[in-house]
């Protein structure tokens, strides 16, 4: 005999109670229709707004950190220098961009008060994308005191040749006392000759450079090109009487705004051992910057990304002391932060400055 289902009958009814609830737009006495049980959003909720506190309490770190000037000592060890230079010291700075480190840059030369050295030695991006260069200014004259203060461009300043005349920038840091270093800088002390040469004077090929600017001066047919050319040919002259006066026993730090790169050290070191070497120098140090110690960083883990070296690379290629085959280069993490680059902050990476020691060790 067939059964007719129940038209009456609830199909829903198998369902718990605790699944249901009465549906009261239907009439049906006993009508019930499933429902989902509700989310409880209070655990996810809390996950996430404790997550946001410890960003926001982590930034706020950051930012106290930021206006903190760290300044690291780093000896350096130099084979054979001379024990008149042992103890030299140079207070390295690079990539300010144009930060502000309190009125007139006043927390960098607190940071300095108690510091011993002999000169300042500056690598590049200083200034920053407004292109104002009084806080350039006013870390020359904070930390300058009364040492030699050098300094080369980097490739985010402007050309330091501005038409008929040097640019503004530079000219502006002469007036305040500043070396730009174009040029070998001699340096006596005690007996002991030491050398602060620009990377690009390195491997000059003066004739070459004295032909060419020759040339260009004699065709000129405006004021810049005869500036440019005249200012060249007197580079030349400059640099080939400081070649003239190098002795091999003479100590040699070069000044670059990046580190120099492996294959040029390779480079360097290949012509010496041929004896044909068109180098000025023999080099026993490096000073460079560029990097901004990766600018943003990790706490353990170092530098985020670094353009060229990819993620994570380590601290080991972009700040501190590094060494190139048997040359040393101290790459300073910098001050102020890199434009067009993210985050853009320092981040975990407080500004610094270097106090670099020579020393007469291995």
């Amino acid at each position: 005999m067939n059964r007719r289902t129940d038209r009456n009958r609830n199909p829903y009814g198998h369902i718990p109670a605790r699944y249901a609830v009465r549906h009261k737009p239907f009439d049906e006495e006993g009508y019930v229709m499933f429902t989902k049980p509700r989310r409880n959003w209070r655990v996810p909720l809390a996950v996430v707004l404790a997550v946001l506190l410890l960003i926001a309490g982590a930034l706020g770190v950051n930012a106290v950190l930021n206006r903190i000037v760290r300044v690291e000592t780093v000896d350096v060890p130099l084979p054979g220098l001379n024990k008149a230079l042992a103890g030299y010291t140079i207070l390295h700075a690079s990539d300010l961009y144009g930060a502000r480190f309190g009125q007139q840059q006043q927390t960098l030369a607190d940071a300095v008060a108690d510091a011993r050295y002999n000169i300042v030695c500056i690598t590049g991006d200083m200034l920053g994308p407004d292109g104002d260069p009084t806080p350039f200014y006013e870390l020359i004259e904070a930390v300058g005191r009364q040492t030699p203060v050098l300094f080369v461009t980097g490739e985010n300043d402007p050309a330091p040749l501005d038409g008929a005349s040097m640019a503004l920038y530079v000219q502006g840091a002469q007036e305040r006392g500043a070396v730009y270093l174009d040029a070998p800088y001699l340096v006596e002390t005690g007996g002991a000759r030491l050398w602060f040469t620009p990377e690009d004077a390195l491997s000059l090929n003066l004739d070459a450079a004295r032909a060419t600017y020759t040339q260009q001066l004699e065709s000129a047919q405006n004021e810049a090109t005869r500036f440019v050319a005249t200012y060249q040919l007197e580079r030349m002259d400059r640099i080939e009487e400081a070649r003239a006066l190098m002795q091999d026993e003479d100590a040699c730090i070069v000044l670059s705004h990046r580190p120099l790169s492996d294959s040029f050290v390779r480079a360097m070191t290949t012509t010496r051992t041929q004896g044909v070497s068109s180098f000025l120098a023999t080099i026993d140090l490096v000073l460079s910057g560029h990097y901004n110690g990766g600018q943003a960083r990790l706490p353990l883990l170092g530098p985020i990304y670094v353009s060229g070296y990819g993620l994570f690379p380590g601290t080991g290629a972009v700040e501190g002391l590094i060494t190139s085959g048997t040359l040393r280069q101290h790459v300073s993490s910098g001050l102020g932060v890199r434009p067009n680059v993210q985050p853009p902050m320092r981040l975990f990476n407080p500004p610094s400055m270097t106090l670099v020691r020579l020393t007469d060790g291995l």
